[in-house]
């Protein structure tokens, strides 16, 4: 299987199986793509820096998981009854305080949060590189019909955080009621964060784009593929390419400036949820998690912005670079994001 390799008590769907038990959440998929392996998750919390931590403590320490195979088009036929899904969908740049932004969320027991779901963006980009795929047809909109109904199994409100690409994608179809927040950083300062330390899906993005124009294409959306073999270069693109599609594809999205966060927490996470309509959400619990690292496993290892958290800027004539790519961009979210604030 291509997720993590964590210890599940793990079977294979025969005949007869329920494809999708009560709890299960798909967690990754077969080598070939035939197959998706769900995780029974219904002990889980739900409120970590990643989904994926969420389920390594069912597996090492934690209640023991169970796991089931299915064939992914058994999967996306079960899937299909549990109709569309009520989430809420925080998209971003990477970067850009969004883990801090999901952490405090996920303070409110009523929600259930999956930051960063594996299965899902595996199968749309598989989709996408494909140009198409009549057995992967309905499986990355499976994903987030099986994320709603988890959520809903366990009365809680959803509240998903995308990997920073997938906004190429747009958002799924969602039940009504559901809402959309895009947070952004000034691209030079994620550049240089990227750099000094990549990004998860930094090897399957280079692996990817060798393959050619169709990856280009998928990936990077309207660039010159000459540009790609500078890392700086290439992370600058896919920043534009992400901010052109929060832009034109999340019209109703909420946008959020990381410089609005980090300057005033309280005003800024009041309005995020509200645009959510979180009811009876903690705020003052919420906003102990900015004196943490966000990313640490737990509430334990206090940031240190201008110490060991620190990243180095840019050479000037490479930010230059930079935001020759992305001023354009950048300036019209700050303008949407100032017109929302202000407003």
């Amino acid at each position: 299987m291509t997720a993590p390799e964590h210890v599940f008590a793990t079977s294979w769907w025969q005949e007869g199986d329920d494809p999708i038990p009560m709890g299960a959440l798909p967690y990754g998929s077969g080598e070939s793509d035939d197959d998706v392996l769900l995780v029974l998750a219904g002990l889980a919390r739900f409120a970590d820096v990643t989904y994926d931590d969420a389920l390594r403590r069912l597996s090492a320490g934690g209640a023991i998981a169970a796991a089931r195979v299915v064939p992914v088009g058994r999967f996306a036929a079960a899937a299909e009854a549990f109709g569309p899904p009520a989430m809420h969908l925080v998209f971003h740049v990477g970067r850009c305080g969004s883990t801090l932004l999901v952490r405090m969320l996920g303070a409110d027991r009523a929600v259930c949060l999956f930051s960063e779901p594996n299965a899902w963006p595996h199968y749309q980009r598989a989709v996408t590189l494909a140009g198409g795929s009549p057995k992967l047809d309905g499986v990355a909109d499976a994903c987030v019909r099986t994320f709603g109904r988890f959520a809903r199994d366990r009365g809680q409100t959803l509240v998903v955080k995308p990997t920073s690409w997938q906004v190429l994608h747009g958002a799924p179809t969602t039940a009504d009621g559901s809402a959309t927040v895009y947070l952004f950083r000034s691209a030079p300062e994620v550049v240089a964060s990227n750099v000094a330390r990549p990004p998860g899906f930094v090897a399957t993005m280079e692996r990817d784009l060798s393959d050619g124009a169709g990856a280009v294409a998928g990936w990077l959306p309207g660039t010159d593929a000459d540009l790609l073999a500078d890392p700086v270069l290439r992370y600058a693109e896919l920043w534009r390419a992400c901010g052109v599609a929060a832009l034109d594809l999340l019209p109703d999205a909420l946008v959020v400036a990381y410089d609005d966060l980090m300057a005033d927490p309280p005003r800024t996470l009041e309005r995020v949820v509200a645009h959510l309509g979180l009811a009876n959400f903690p705020i003052d619990i919420a906003l102990r998690q900015r004196d943490y690292y966000a990313k640490a496993g737990g509430p334990t290892a206090r940031y240190e912005p201008e110490g060991r958290h620190a990243r180095p800027p840019l050479p000037p004539e490479t930010a230059a670079s930079v935001s020759a790519i992305t001023a354009d961009v950048e300036a019209r979210l700050r303008a949407r994001a100032e017109e929302q604030r202000d407003g």
